[in-house]
């Protein structure tokens, strides 16, 4: 949470690092405040909404970086609004989370 987060714990796309950091020092001890996840997905009709235990992340920037890398440019970004709470991370990177929506953790 400090102000040196992006340059100590940066992944090396800047815009989406100061995306991350700065939304997770708004959230910080507010686990029912409202963000909005991305994903990046394969373009398909059918592939609507984010689905639990799907790996999300809370830049839009790099929900693109995705999509052209690991989806090689075919794909489209899909967001929803979902609690900070429902969010979680084995802390190897500020920018994915899996999305587990409420009530299914025990929480």
């Amino acid at each position: 949470y400090s102000p040196n987060a992006v340059r100590y714990y940066g992944t090396g796309f800047p815009t989406a690092d100061r995306e991350a950091f700065a939304l997770a020092n708004k959230v910080r001890n507010k686990p029912d405040a409202v963000v909005t996840a991305y994903r990046a997905v394969p373009n398909d009709e059918k592939i609507t909404s984010i689905n639990q235990g799907d790996w999300v992340t809370l830049s839009k920037d790099y929900a693109k970086t995705h999509g052209e890398s690991a989806l090689g440019g075919n794909y489209k970004i899909i967001s929803e609004k979902v609690k900070a709470k429902e969010l979680y991370t084995n802390a190897d990177s500020i920018h994915e989370f899996g999305y587990w929506p409420s009530g299914l953790l025990g929480d």
